[in-house]
């Protein structure tokens, strides 16, 4: 189908309205429309529209219909005898007496509050039996899915989507500013005694930048609002750095002052913290082995680690606000924009009054987007008056200059006054953190992500921790793999749902921005048959590119309902990696988009086809073997080359990958996974991967002691 691209939009975002208007050649039509739901008390209503299209008289009351209703819990009245099996549903339908229906009549019955699990669906189709003759059932509706609903509250991020931190070089920046006009020059410095809060930082840029899906904001940004909102004075125990000014962190000083009436590191106020928690009660009002989250234990006290995570839920919660309420797409204007601080200014002038407190900003730049996206500073074409001038805005443009100061760049990037306008950069923090500093960062977010207390977990960042040297001290610029390590272990959660109940759908977007989302229950052997179901919101039709566990894109057009049912026959990994409504490409979250189908195996097995080229089917870098990551057994795993036995490999309990060869000793072939053990299905696995070989192959006759041969043939000189 063609695609039209008018504007790329967020995934979590407003109201997907079905109507399906086609004529049905089915016996009877079940149409329910309208429809309205209230998705926290998980109830609904409708009016139901029965349309009968045979010559036969049916007796609705005392005959059952049939059909797979996998939301479906319960139904009330005029339906009765519900029989529940699993996802199968059978139930009988009152009608007025004498309770018939006549050939060729439609009759009309309207319910209320039955039940719904998850995201409300209805079937499509189903089956009607009386007097030993089944008749076909077509269902419409009118339902509304939002798109906030295709998404979990609480978010496990996919290691194979995960974006991670840097490996090296991994920069949290350090240098001296006048913070306020007229306080003097302080080196804004990470604490000598506080590895914690560098930790802290790097923790909370990366989670918030996989909950929203790119690198949008700097990670300094959270030590720049520090600087602005405390001076970092919240924590008087700490010892404070210094290299050639004022050491920001150790209160007042002798001839300059500095404001020290705060405990409260980034000044997130009581009543941003209701915020919070209202819409993320599953982790900022949640009670725990460590105790009850609240203001006092998470903000309150210098709490700089527990504030971080705070920050990070009050930015994340802004996008989703303006998102489904105000229709603001905050991805596409990080894309658009040429200020290279414009989302900084833009949540951290939301950031010291709440989201509505950003509107005026938000509407002002939809209103000149053209100007605001173009323009090297945004104040320059986007002026609301009010807080953007008297607060927000010349604190934004403040807290961007620190933040371009910590980056390595121009500290006075922005128009900004000085009284003393030295500014110097320091480089990045680079101190050799321990073991005992990641337990205690660890024991400092306990009252939030209470998990990461538990053994098991602890082992997995400590082995992280231990790759990268030894198991001794390792320089804080290398320690992305475990800030990563840490993040994945504490997972995610998305407001959305909880600020859909409390603020109700979108109040102003003019057409349905789109949203995808894979699930499955399915446990299979290979051959077997699963269902994937393709939540999918938006304008209709829609267009979805799923990727196969055997690297295959299978594409399926014109879906006119959700959720659609695909029918797969293999275990193994799915990723939906296109997707598209009627005028839209979606941006695609791979938290959401992409779902195992378990085996009844314990294990499942394959090759890695990440180096796959799909032009070619050739293969490139190492031949390496996977295992799914829920996987708690040992598995013998037999393979062949171009047909011919190889020596078995042995995975580990622990183990999730082992190369088998490396790239550049590879013997170009085809490679079959035949079988493992153990395999509680029985069936082979023919998992095919292919290496080619890119060698030029001399002339005959022309080999000289030079000349290289193709790997594998054999020369006679």
């Amino acid at each position: 189908m063609p695609i039209f691209l008018m504007r790329i939009q967020a995934i979590l975002t407003f109201v997907f309205l079905f109507f399906i208007n086609t004529v049905y050649p089915q016996d009877i039509v079940l149409e329910f429309c309208p429809v309205t739901k209230v998705q926290a008390g998980k109830g609904f209503s409708a009016t139901l529209n029965i349309r009968n299209n045979t010559s036969d008289v049916l007796d609705l009351k005392n005959n059952n219909f049939e059909m797979e209703w996998p939301s479906l819990v319960s139904l009330p009245w005029p339906f009765s005898h519900g029989v529940q099996n699993g996802i199968n549903w059978e139930f009988k339908i009152n009608l007025n007496y004498p309770h018939t229906l006549p050939a060729s009549a439609t009759a009309q019955k309207s319910f209320n509050d039955a039940k719904f699990a998850g995201v409300l669906q209805f079937p499509t189709s189903g089956s009607y039996t009386q007097g030993g003759k089944t008749y076909s059932v077509g269902v419409s509706h009118c339902a509304v899915t939002n798109p906030y609903e295709l998404y979990d509250a609480k978010v496990e991020f996919d290691r194979n989507c995960f974006i991670e931190s840097p490996k090296s070089n991994m920069c949290l920046g350090e240098g001296a500013s006048e913070i306020w006009q007229g306080e003097g020059v302080f080196d804004a410095m990470i604490p000598t005694d506080r590895p914690s809060w560098a930790i802290a930082v790097m923790v909370a840029h990366r989670l918030f930048t996989n909950l929203v899906g790119v690198e949008m904001l700097s990670p300094n940004f959270w030590t720049a609002t520090a600087l602005n909102e405390s001076r970092m004075t919240c924590d008087p125990t700490i010892v404070p750095d210094q290299i050639n000014h004022w050491k920001i962190n150790s209160g007042a000083n002798t001839g300059t002052g500095i404001d020290t009436r705060t405990d409260n590191c980034f000044q997130v106020l009581n009543i941003g913290y209701v915020q919070i928690s209202n819409n993320q009660p599953d982790l900022f009002a949640q009670t725990n082995a460590f105790g009850t989250a609240s203001f006092s234990n998470v903000i309150a006290g210098g709490s700089w680690e527990t504030g971080a995570l705070a920050v990070t839920a009050y930015h994340y919660q802004d996008i989703r606000y303006w998102n489904q309420i105000f229709c603001f797409n905050t991805n596409k204007f990080y894309k658009d924009a040429q200020d290279p601080y414009a989302i900084e200014k833009i949540f951290y002038h939301a950031f010291h009054d709440g989201p509505n407190a950003g509107i005026a900003l938000l509407n002002d730049i939809d209103a000149n987007y053209t100007a605001a996206i173009n323009a090297t500073d945004m104040h320059d074409v986007v002026s609301t008056g009010g807080t953007w001038i008297n607060l927000g805005g010349g604190s934004s443009r403040k807290v961007a200059n620190f933040t371009s100061l910590l980056d390595g760049g121009d500290g006075h990037l922005y128009n900004s006054n000085y009284v003393d306008g030295t500014q110097e950069y320091y480089g990045c923090y680079e101190e050799a953190i321990k073991w005992s500093d990641i337990e205690y960062y660890l024991d400092k977010i306990k009252i939030l992500y209470p998990q990461v207390m538990d053994a098991g977990v602890k082992a997995d960042i400590k082995a992280v921790f231990d790759v990268l040297n030894g198991g001794s001290d390792v320089l804080f610029t290398n320690l992305g793999p475990v800030i990563d390590e840490i993040v994945i272990q504490m997972g995610g959660h998305d407001p959305s749902s909880y600020i859909a109940t409390q603020y109700g759908a979108s109040k102003t977007c003019s057409d349905n921005p789109i949203g995808v989302s894979l699930r499955t229950n399915d446990t299979i052997c290979p051959g077997d048959t699963a269902e994937l179901q393709v939540w999918l919101a938006g304008d209709l039709n829609f267009r979805v590119d799923i990727q196969f566990p055997d690297g295959s894109i299978n594409s399926y057009s014109n879906i006119d309902h959700s959720p659609y049912t695909i029918k797969v026959a293999n275990p193994g990994n799915y990723e939906v990696v296109y997707f598209e409504d009627a005028d839209e490409v979606g941006d695609i979250n791979c938290n959401f988009a992409a779902i195992t189908v378990e085996s009844k195996n314990g294990s499942i097995v394959g090759w890695d086809k990440a180096n796959v080229d799909v032009s070619t089917g050739c293969s490139s870098g190492d031949l390496m073997v996977t295992k799914n990551e829920e996987s708690t057994e040992s598995v013998t795993i037999s393979y062949t080359l171009d047909g011919v036995s190889q020596p078995d490999i042995i995975m580990g309990v622990n183990e999730i990958s082992k190369t088998i060869v490396s790239g550049g000793f590879i013997t170009s072939g085809e490679y079959i996974i035949t079988t493992i053990s153990p395999n509680s299905c029985g069936t082979p696995i023919n998992d095919t991967i292919k290496f080619c070989s890119d060698c030029t192959k001399p002339q005959i006759n022309i080999l000289t002691q030079d000349t290289s041969i193709c790997q594998g043939d054999t020369a006679f000189v």
